[in-house]
């Protein structure tokens, strides 16, 4: 299968992830009235707070050795404020491209679970069970 039709096979497939924890999200919430970026500030607070420890796992999986975690974690950061900190590194922009990327997934997230509550119990997930 040619990387085109993986690659839009994985999006797809992502896509219909995030919209069934969506409406999952509204189902298990019910009836509760909560607004969709506290629901979504709360989901980014625990994903960081339980995913910060699976970097251990995942170092050596990205041929990092768990040593380096902490210095590659600290030039990303100077790296989002502009700084350089390794040769070859062209960060000027990095600001800009990172915000905009976070802007578009945090809206993106959210327009997600507004979706999910508005559709409600009508939706085609929700009417299966999903």
């Amino acid at each position: 299968m040619p990387v085109a039709q993986l690659y839009c096979a994985q999006l797809r497939d992502t896509l219909h992830a995030r919209y069934y924890l969506a409406v999952y999200k509204e189902k298990a919430l019910g009836d509760t009235e909560i607004d969709a970026i506290y629901l979504n500030f709360w989901v980014a607070v625990w994903q960081f707070v339980l995913g910060f420890p699976l970097l251990l796992p995942m170092a050596p999986a990205s041929n990092l050795p768990i040593s380096q975690i902490g210095t590659n974690l600290w030039s990303g950061a100077k790296c989002y404020m502009g700084i350089n900190s390794m040769d070859g590194d062209n960060c000027g922009l990095a600001p800009l491209f990172v915000s905009v990327y976070i802007l578009f997934n945090l809206a993106y997230n959210v327009l997600i679970i507004l979706s999910a509550f508005l559709s409600g119990k009508g939706s085609p997930c929700a009417r299966r069970g999903v």
